[in-house]
């Protein structure tokens, strides 16, 4: 039996690469993998303000996944909206991709850099730090000054712009691991790292959507679950 996983989108606006991002992990079959957005909410996560407007939407999906018999649920945001009060609705898995991101970063170096979309974000960032507990082992922050919505508008450009800001991390700030600050980063992970290293600054480059796809799969093949606290109804 394949392992289920579903992605949750945690905004309306479409995003058909998204799944194209991952698909080659689903191994030949051995994951079955399916995404869907919010029906309600934010157009995309660039604030605290929109986090808050996303969640209701998050938790109805994660239960309507668990309902349906899903193997597991990945938050599609790096912020990871939603994921703690999930995980005391459901009993199946329930991965955040920053928090799946960041862990996976902190076993490849000892200080870690995080390359995110906008400035508006830190406070989500600042918070993800806290509840990792990885805070002290970042650099800091680095930002594309590019909305989520225009990430694929220009990818030379993008990817011009990632390259920047993970060199100067490497080389001013003294990371040893790049972390993608936004699961909308689709398909420049593999062409950062190696124009890293094409001038010399060769690091890991850690996408956090394909973390926590392959998080989610080893937590349902371990037979391991949080510690669920289904609140009385």
């Amino acid at each position: 039996m394949p392992i289920r996983i579903r992605v949750v989108t945690p905004h309306v606006a479409p995003v058909p690469a998204k799944l194209r991002e991952i698909e080659d992990l689903a191994e030949g079959g051995a994951l079955q993998l399916s995404q869907v957005n919010i029906a309600d909410g934010p157009r995309a996560i660039e604030s605290p303000a929109d986090e808050h407007r996303c969640l209701p939407g998050v938790l109805a999906r994660i239960e309507e996944a668990e309902a349906q018999g899903l193997d597991a649920v990945v938050v599609d945001c790096f912020a990871d909206p939603g994921v703690a009060a999930a995980r005391e609705r459901v009993a199946m898995p329930v991965i955040g991709p920053g928090e799946a991101s960041l862990h996976l970063a902190a076993t490849l170096g000892r200080r870690l850099a995080i390359v995110t979309v906008l400035e508006s974000v830190r406070p989500m960032i600042d918070a993800l730090a806290e509840r990792t507990a990885l805070g002290p082992r970042l650099a800091p922050l680095r930002v594309v000054d590019t909305a989520v919505r225009e990430l694929d508008a220009d990818p030379e450009r993008l990817l011009a712009r990632l390259t920047e800001a993970a060199a100067r991390a490497v080389r001013d700030d003294g990371a040893d691991a790049i972390v993608l600050g936004c699961t909308g980063f689709l398909g420049v992970s593999d062409a950062l790292a190696r124009a890293l290293a094409a001038q010399g600054l060769a690091v890991p480059v850690i996408h956090p959507l394909r973390s926590a796809v392959l998080l989610a799969a080893t937590q349902v093949r371990l037979g391991l679950r949080h510690r669920a606290a289904r609140p009385a109804r």
